[in-house]
């Protein structure tokens, strides 16, 4: 499956239903860093912001995205908005 803002190949993408329709999805594209969450309630979207440092998880090392994501940014016009910013947590 492409990412809806960027169309790249990184983006991840889980859905169920029931007869109710839709009620499980998580998506995240590591390239622009959109995501889309639900669960069981109303659908989230928005852009994860980026890493200013990097880190270390399971013994591999991911290093900083900061240049990637602002690029991306500025290739698609996305614009962060305050309801975007419930995405920080994750």
């Amino acid at each position: 499956m492409k990412c809806p803002i960027c169309n790249s190949s990184k983006y991840t993408y889980e859905k169920w239903s029931e007869d109710l329709g839709t009620v499980e999805q998580h998506g995240y594209c590591d390239t622009c860093g959109y995501i889309i969450e639900q669960a069981y309630s109303p659908v989230y979207v928005g852009f994860a912001i980026t890493r200013q440092k990097g880190r270390k998880v399971n013994g591999e090392w991911y290093g900083k995205n900061t240049r990637k994501r602002k690029r991306m940014r500025r290739k698609y016009h996305i614009r962060h908005t305050s309801n975007d910013w419930w995405l920080t947590m994750i």
